[in-house]
């Protein structure tokens, strides 16, 4: 089903609410060519031919994995009403809350980050690229 979803926005289909198509055009690139945005269901991102530039998905109200160039982000909420997350950065610098947050931050455990890397999003296709992106950095910083 590709057809019109929002009344207000008679262009934004069921393919990009889904995760299978980019929404609009996005930045021209310093080397050429422009990247592409999408927002979908689960959050947004940019592409560009066919590589995470930056995005954020929600696998769940709780849990998110971002990524911005080459940094991964994880955040794990998980219990409503406290302040308390766990974390995963593959760059030291790279957390986000890390200032005010310390006192009520931990350390995301390995298999959890493995568990939400493995989730499996049959028919989004944004879904596929974060992912396959995720992984690689979080491989990449396990050497």
């Amino acid at each position: 089903m590709s057809g019109e979803i929002f009344q207000s926005f008679p262009n934004f289909t069921q393919n990009m609410w889904n995760g299978n198509e980019p929404n609009c055009k996005g930045h021209d690139m310093v080397g050429g060519g422009q990247s592409q945005k999408w927002t979908f269901r689960y959050g947004n991102a940019e592409t560009f031919e066919d590589r995470i530039l930056c995005a954020s998905f929600s696998l769940s109200p709780k849990v998110t994995i971002s990524i911005v160039g080459d940094t991964l982000n994880i955040l794990d909420f998980r219990y409503s009403g406290k302040f308390d997350e766990w974390s995963y950065c593959n760059k030291p610098t790279g957390r986000i809350h890390e200032t005010f947050m310390a006192a009520h931050q931990h350390e995301l455990e390995p298999e959890r980050i493995e568990k939400y890397l493995n989730t499996n999003i049959s028919d989004c296709k944004i879904w596929d690229m974060i992912q396959a992106r995720a992984k690689e950095l979080y491989n990449q910083s396990q050497v």
